[in-house]
């Protein structure tokens, strides 16, 4: 059913990645094409034990426990194989969401499209390496940034159109056809790719352990911001048990997701946590950006939405320039600069919000957004020229895992920090206004992560030099 035909091997790069792109604009659009559908399905639900925001935090959870063995699975079966089985999932994953008669089979059937778009997500990277000349990666990487915010962006006015006009199980029936065009697509031109001759066989203990330890790390960090804070305890328990058993797993592994004995292995550590860092910036911003807007700025939500629209606009226009800027440069000190821009984007959301207002907010916006395509473009490419042919899949895992775990942090920890501000400055009776102050301090912070991530990629010992 997924066979791959070896005569693509001569068909030009751009069709052969034609399939994996379209898969990464996909699979990001289907996490904010359902969170328009959120009040819809509170009406259409409206005795469920649960909160019609797990059918969005359902997908983010799946699609994060999944990244590390789906790309290990790439390595062990072939990118191309597991690129074509994710959509698989997610086509099924789609049809059942559409289907579901209750808020609990709905939910199990977006983290089941979850489990699809992992594959979605990880496997183009490691097919930009085993497809894209070295000297090209640099535009490919930035053009998979451009479109996965694409993706993104085009959701919530998509799933708004779908619901107000056919109800909210269009949302989901939308999301069918694509991917089987692109199943088909890619099953014709897509090189047939073998396991890597390097990789051992698939780890099923490791993966299941990572699976849940992932998870309970996940739930974890969202619960400070649901108010259940209580959960912590018992999920901490079961992330600090987990992470323990894997590590035990993997120093008995014949080919481990991560050995931190080895030099090679210590550069990706920093490049990942990099990474990490990074995306809690800039998933903070995407929540706290809007309450600053309204409570400081005094805009109302539809100049609120055009404001923040500022940063989707400037990763699309900005990926493919992003990604020759690191192929002109080298991925490295294009990521270095990259992440300086960063800390300096940071600084300004720090300040210039105060000085300028809603310009001033704008500028800083536009910076962090362009800023953040040069990062990304420039640590996909570092990461993945670094990684081993064997490890390719596993490595492109990695990044995902990093992202999404920042992504999970920054969307619990910077909210939590500004409300916290917001509450301190008000009880104090300040006199510059409260959203004001809030902002200034989170970006603070802000910036001093920022500048952390820069001292990562930055520094480089002898013996990380010569791995």
């Amino acid at each position: 059913m997924m066979h791959m035909s070896d005569r693509s091997v001569a068909r030009p790069a751009w069709l052969v990645m034609l399939g994996p792109c379209l898969s990464i604009a996909l699979a990001s659009s289907a996490i904010s094409i359902a969170a328009v559908a959120q009040p819809a399905l509170a009406d259409a639900f409206p005795d469920a034990r649960r909160d019609v925001s797990y059918v969005v935090s359902a997908f983010i959870l799946a699609t994060t426990v999944a990244s590390v063995p789906v790309g290990r699975a790439g390595d062990v079966f072939g990118a191309g194989r597991v690129l074509l089985a994710g959509l698989v999932v997610f086509t099924l994953g789609a049809l059942a969401a559409a289907r579901a008669g209750s808020l609990d089979a709905l939910i199990l059937a977006r983290a089941v499209q979850g489990l699809g778009a992992s594959a979605m997500l990880t496997m183009p990277l490691a097919l930009v390496r085993g497809t894209i000349p070295l000297a090209q990666s640099g535009r490919w990487m930035g053009l998979l940034g451009s479109l996965s915010a694409i993706g993104t962006a085009t959701g919530p006015a998509l799933g708004g159109f779908l619901v107000a006009t056919h109800g909210w199980p269009s949302v989901f029936v939308a999301q069918i056809p694509l991917p089987i065009l692109i199943f088909a697509m890619a099953a014709r031109v897509l090189p047939n790719f073998p396991p890597s001759k390097g990789a051992a066989r698939f780890d099923i203990l490791g993966t299941i352990t990572l699976a849940v330890t992932l998870l309970a790390i996940c739930l974890v960090l969202s619960e400070p911001r649901s108010g259940q804070v209580w959960k912590m305890v018992p999920l901490g328990v079961v992330a600090a048990v987990g992470l323990l058993f894997f590590i035990h797993i993997e120093k008995r592994a014949r080919d481990p997701m991560i050995d931190i004995e080895q030099a090679s292995d210590r550069i990706l550590l920093k490049y990942l946590s990099s990474n990490g860092l990074i995306s809690m910036i800039m998933m903070g911003l995407l929540v706290v950006g809007p309450f600053y807007l309204i409570r400081g700025a005094g805009l109302s939500t539809p100049a609120m939405g055009l404001v923040m629209s500022i940063g989707p606009v400037a990763a699309i226009l900005g990926g493919v320039p992003a990604g020759r800027f690191s192929e002109s440069l080298g991925a490295e000190r294009a990521l270095v600069r990259g992440t300086a821009l960063l800390a300096l984007g940071a600084a300004a959301m720090a300040v210039l919000p105060i000085w300028a207002g809603v310009p001033g907010f704008a500028a800083a916006f536009l910076t962090l957004a362009l800023a953040y395509q040069v990062f990304l473009a420039a640590l996909n490419t570092a990461v993945m020229t670094r990684a081993p042919e064997h490890a390719r899949g596993r490595v492109s895992g990695l990044i995902a895992l990093s992202r999404n775990l920042g992504f999970v942090i920054g969307a619990s920890l910077m909210p939590s920090l500004f409300d916290g501000i917001f509450a301190l400055s008000q009880s104090l009776h300040w006199p510059v206004p409260h959203a004001q102050v809030a902002m200034t301090a989170t970006f603070a912070g802000a910036t001093c992560l920022a500048l952390v991530s820069v001292l990562l990629v930055a520094h480089l010992g002898p013996e990380e030099e010569r791995a």
